[in-house]
């Protein structure tokens, strides 16, 4: 089946442009992302794509990104989603129609690039990046230091995390060696736990991030050397405990929400061993100021009645917060013990969209709700129909103040990753389908696989 488009852009011999998308399960190297022809004189591109991977719809992006011609490794080529295409459509995605007029070929419209060329390969330059950290630092037994950022291959940030690598018996930290444009690159470092793996998010499954607001290194041609940081970075393994002044009722769990990394996540706190009233939570951190919530409950929605903080229990009472230092290695998150709430409510999370009319009423929702021995999974199997939009909300405080897990939260496995598209921010069934649904509150993510 030939996939064809129109672009104006005027390519220099050392670049492409490479299609990726459903049918190549979204490659972006130059094995994996599919090549885009020209027809000789015209602005048309084409690519091939063998029948067995076309389904009746599917979705793509266009980007630049080197050619062989580039002289560059192979590493360096394939898609980069700096230089990505627009459409005239508003979804970059194709129906395709195998017993149509003409089922070998499928017309994805007009592209155009808003940045139109490559940097010139001949004028890359060779960097190595370092992070120095503390000698008192601990970072723990089996996690990894990665840098995410701009100057990853194929467009960089979680599409390509660079793992650095200890330097000896020192606590300095390099990339690999690398070509790269004169300019300023944003960047984050990242402590992750093993290796990143392709069917999780990179952010979501860190377990700090060095600098969470995105810092900036220049890189200039003038050295090959190029420190991240002006100065070295601390972390450590450290204790946050809160401890209740009796047990908590029946089906309550704990978990700690703050900027340890992100607000996006929740920890699951655990009882101690021999105080079982005093629950714990180890994360890796950095020195400064930690704002936090303590939530009470069935799960860890901080729109939840029973949470808490340093002053006052209920509802939207604020946040508590902690100085990390170096005095010390455990860290209780109050000053005093907690009076757990006498019980909670029970809680769920719902499916709205057309078929409940997009009704608040749990009533009229389809209900996500609690797996048997996990806390922070919630499971729920749905039909949807073709055309379908909906998203997932937390039942807690109604339809205004609930969660709204709209597209960006969720993950569709590769049996269903062609059936669901984004609607601004719904989710939109393509293909009519059977699947389950599955929602992790440590990550806010829901995920989808097709029932077996």
């Amino acid at each position: 089946v030939t996939l064809w488009w129109t672009s104006s852009v005027q390519l220099n011999d050392w670049e492409s442009i490479w299609f990726t998308g459903s049918v190549n399960d979204w490659g972006l190297t130059s094995e994996t992302a599919l090549e885009a022809q020209n027809v000789e004189g015209t602005n048309v591109y084409y690519v091939f794509v063998a029948q067995s991977k076309m389904a009746a719809s599917g979705t793509y992006k266009l980007a630049l990104g080197y050619n062989e011609t580039s002289g560059l490794d192979e590493q360096y080529l394939g898609v980069n989603w700096d230089y990505t295409a627009t459409t005239t459509s508003s979804d970059q995605s194709y129906d395709w129609n195998k017993t149509g007029e003409d089922p070998q070929r499928v017309r994805l419209g007009e592209h155009e690039f808003s940045s139109t060329t490559t940097t010139d390969p001949a004028t890359l330059v060779k960097v190595r990046f370092y992070v120095e950290f503390t000698d008192n630092s601990n970072i723990p037994e089996g996690c990894n230091v990665y840098l995410a950022g701009q100057m990853g291959k194929n467009g960089g940030w979680q599409n390509d995390p660079i793992l650095l690598t200890k330097v000896g018996d020192t606590m300095k930290y390099e990339s690999p060696e690398m070509l790269l444009a004169i300019k300023k690159y944003d960047f984050k470092t990242v402590i992750y736990k093993g290796t990143p793996k392709a069917d999780q998010s990179f952010w979501d499954n860190a377990l700090l991030q060095i600098n969470t607001v995105d810092a900036t290194v220049d890189v200039t041609g003038e050295q090959e050397e190029v420190d991240l940081y002006s100065a070295k970075q601390q972390v450590r393994m450290l204790t946050f405990t809160v401890e209740f002044t009796k047990a908590l009722p029946e089906g309550a769990h704990v978990w700690l929400r703050g900027n340890f990394i992100n607000w996006d996540g929740a920890t699951l706190m655990t009882p101690n061993a021999e105080n079982p009233l005093l629950y714990e939570a180890n994360l890796i951190t950095a020195n400064g100021k930690k704002e936090f919530k303590v939530v009470v409950g069935s799960s860890p929605d901080w729109r939840n009645p029973q949470f808490y903080n340093n002053s006052t229990n209920g509802p939207y009472n604020g946040n508590g917060s902690v100085t990390v230092d170096d005095t010390k290695t455990t860290y209780p998150l109050f000053k005093s013990k907690q009076t757990p709430p006498e019980s909670i409510p029970k809680h769920s999370f719902i499916i709205v969209g057309p078929s409940n009319d997009w009704s608040e009423e749990t009533t009229k929702s389809e209900r996500i709700f609690n797996a048997t021995d996990n806390p922070s999974v919630y499971t729920l199997e749905f039909t949807f129909k073709s055309g379908d939009e909906f998203k997932v909300k937390s039942n807690v405080k109604g339809w205004n103040e609930g969660y709204n897990l709209g597209y960006s939260k969720f993950v569709f496995d590769d049996s269903v990753k062609s059936y669901f598209t984004s609607s601004g921010d719904n989710v939109k069934c393509r293909t009519a389908c059977t699947v389950i649904l599955t929602f992790n509150v440590e990550t806010c993510k829901v995920t989808i696989t097709k029932k077996a």
